[in-house]
């Protein structure tokens, strides 16, 4: 018999995941088209500090040349390919848990943000297979515009 914190880890790890493609299927453009997508969503940490908030997105394997940032009436939408690398017909797989293929992540900058940001100085870079974008904070709203936001690092 497994012990009671096991089972209770297991069961947080799964209402984790849960919550996670709710939040994911609410936070969707097209919520029905996601469903038949073939997309993987990258994992990704937000926080705020003194300069802004800052977005962290693991994107271990992808091209900096194959990444697309875009700023667009308050969504932050990441867009890019990861490369897939075929496995050989004679190898017995064991275990595949890397996505390949297509990914999207649109955030919603005022959900994750009571601050205005500073659109015409949102700053990304790319090391390690981490992406890593600044919204600067505003002192006072600015109008909403669509931006391309170009990213510094790795090519």
């Amino acid at each position: 018999m497994r012990p009671l914190k096991s089972l209770l880890t297991e069961f947080n790890n799964l209402d984790i995941e849960v919550r996670k493609l709710f939040a994911d299927f609410f936070s969707h453009e097209n919520p029905l088209l996601m469903v038949t997508e073939t997309h993987w969503r990258p994992n990704t940490d937000i926080y705020e500090t003194s300069r802004g908030t800052i977005i962290k997105i693991e994107l271990s394997g992808v091209k900096q040349k194959d990444i697309d940032i875009t700023y667009d009436r308050g969504k932050l939408i990441i867009r890019g390919r990861r490369s897939d690398y075929s496995i050989p017909d004679k190898v017995k797989c064991k275990q595949i848990e890397i996505h390949y293929g297509e990914f999207e992540r649109i955030i919603n900058i005022q959900k994750i943000s009571e601050k205005a940001i500073d659109i015409d100085n949102i700053k990304a870079t790319y090391k390690d297979g981490l992406l890593f974008i600044l919204l600067p904070h505003l002192k006072e709203a600015a109008p909403e515009k669509e931006l391309k936001i170009k990213i510094e690092g790795e090519k």
